[in-house]
């Protein structure tokens, strides 16, 4: 049976931007009225993956987000756990919360809640959500709804949601990756805590290239120039790894310096441009580590469509190219914190 395929994926931080100018709420308030919508659910839940919502707290684990090493994101520091307030700060309309004691009654018990806070004037509802069922419940409410916000949790709440309202098919995905020969390389853009001791352990088993952040934003052209380089010595030795991560302080020292936005569309468009680089090397197994940076590369090799193949992680599949200027291509494409410790590892074993 064929598997479906996911068109345009732009893989993003399982949690709701921290800056207070958003983007989540004026996204969330555009699309709201655009879609004539009076009021939106909202979760960024992902159970597992650790990320729950209680009390409209978001929690990593057992420690809420403030807490857990998101606090210092160099990207996005989470200072606030609320995210009825997280969100109330974004946008411009007022934010609700449907407690885990109504989701625990059902797909019904939110759509009531939801026309409540709706006559109230509450333009988005943070959903609770702290086992699977919890996403289901959301996941089947939300088929009613033009508009719902959430993190990939939401999607498997949505999709079991179409499956047991007879609107979809159950597909069986293949539980091994299409073999495709030829060089193998990853490229890490994160510079998230997981990120960076995934970076550490690749190292222990490939050859890794660290990029120095500063010259990379300041001379982008000879360091994806040396980059490229150095890729072409080792790609028919093996795999490799050309990271651009770096420490929290040494991240603040170069928004400091460039300014925050500005240094980061830099380093993802070079790391997508060596990306295009590897893939005219050869390489058409490429894994790829930090939101923004698969988003950057996914555009730069203009990849219309994915169909997905076996799990890496929770949440990170394999995923051929479906449609590449390129020709057959597999990928693995991952949020900064997802993933164990020998996550690169893991993923070209299973693409090999």
């Amino acid at each position: 049976m064929r598997m479906p395929t996911i068109f345009r994926p732009r893989p993003r931080r399982n949690h709701i931007v921290g800056t207070d100018a958003g983007n989540i709420g004026p996204v969330l308030d555009a699309l709201r009225a655009d879609a004539l919508e009076t009021s939106v659910l909202v979760t960024p839940a992902f159970p597992e993956t650790d990320r729950t919502v209680y009390k409209g707290n978001l929690f990593v684990g057992a420690v809420p987000l403030n807490e857990s090493s998101l606090r210092d994101h160099p990207l996005n520091p989470m200072r606030d756990a609320n995210l009825v307030r997280v969100l109330a700060r974004q946008s411009t309309g007022t934010v609700g919360l449907v407690e885990l004691a109504t989701v625990a009654q059902g797909a019904d018990a939110i759509r009531t809640r939801l026309e409540q806070l709706s006559a109230s004037g509450t333009g988005a509802a943070v959903a609770d959500a702290v086992f699977e069922s919890d996403l289901e419940a959301i996941g089947t409410a939300a088929l009613v709804q033009r508009l719902s916000v959430g993190a990939s949790g939401l999607g498997l709440g949505l999709a079991r949601g179409l499956i047991a309202a007879g609107a979809a098919r159950r597909y069986e995905r293949s539980t091994q990756a299409q073999r495709i020969s030829g060089p193998a390389a990853c490229l890490a853009g994160s510079c998230s805590t997981a990120t960076l001791k995934q970076i550490a352990k690749a190292e222990q088993t490939m050859p890794v290239l660290r990029l120095d952040p500063e010259k990379l934003v300041s001379d982008p052209l000879e360091t994806v120039e040396r980059a490229l380089t150095w890729a072409t010595e080792h790609l028919a030795k093996g795999p490799i790894l050309i990271a651009s991560s770096a420490p929290p302080d040494e991240v603040s020292r170069l928004q400091e310096r460039h300014g925050r936005g500005a240094a980061g569309h830099t380093i993802e468009r070079a790391l997508a441009t060596i990306a295009a680089g590897l893939v005219e090397l050869g390489v058409r197994r490429l894994v790829v580590a930090g939101g923004e940076t698969s988003g950057a590369v996914v555009d730069r090799l203009a990849i219309p469509a994915f169909e997905l193949g076996p799990e890496i992680a929770a949440g990170v599949p394999v995923l051929r190219a479906l449609g590449s200027q390129d020709g057959e291509m597999v990928l693995a494409l991952k949020s900064g914190n997802f993933g164990g410790k020998g996550f690169f590892a893991d993923a070209l074993a299973i693409m090999a």
